[in-house]
């Protein structure tokens, strides 16, 4: 009899040695499972968190070239308007035009290559896109159509660098 208790108590000890490995097992799989877990959000989060410093320093990038290029923009104007006064003058020496035409070609390519582009001229006033410096009675034109552009804007993309500065009809 004592055999058979010991049997007994022999098989419960292993069943409670099972048992207990088991729980053992699963705790360390739901161990493994958090760890799993909390290591795939702390990658993501990293990978998002490159991005985003990479999406910003683009931007910062963007944006210095932005301000310097922006200042390029009254030279630009310079430059355009030599052109214009000496295409009025007629029998002055204009041998320097060319030259003039050639540095306005090489400013416009340089901000065509950064997609800084002229606003396109628009009969209508859009505040958007326009400051208004003068507003004149003019017979020709209906209320709120512009009469001259008296300095080209520019834009990049769909943002706006500089407004053209208009004179717009009343």
């Amino acid at each position: 009899m004592s055999s058979e208790k010991d049997t007994k108590e022999h098989e419960q000890s292993e069943v409670s040695q099972t048992a207990e490995a088991q729980t053992e097992s699963n705790a360390c799989d739901q161990a493994c499972t958090e760890v799993k877990d909390k290591f795939l959000r702390v990658t993501a989060d990293f990978q998002n968190y490159r991005s985003r410093v990479e999406k910003e320093r683009m931007y910062s990038i963007q944006l210095g070239q932005i301000a310097v290029l922006g200042k390029l923009l009254s030279i630009v104007d310079d430059v355009d308007r030599a052109i214009d006064e000496a295409k009025k003058q007629e029998g002055a020496d204009t041998s320097w035009l060319a030259g003039f035409e050639l540095i306005a070609k090489s400013l416009s390519q340089l901000l065509a290559d950064h997609q800084i582009m002229p606003i396109e001229q628009i009969e209508t006033f859009d505040p958007e896109l326009h400051e208004a410096l003068a507003q004149i009675d003019s017979p020709d034109h209906t209320s709120g159509m512009i009469i001259e552009v008296m300095q080209k804007g520019y834009r990049v993309g769909d943002r706006v660098l500089r407004p053209a500065k208009v004179t717009v009809s009343k």
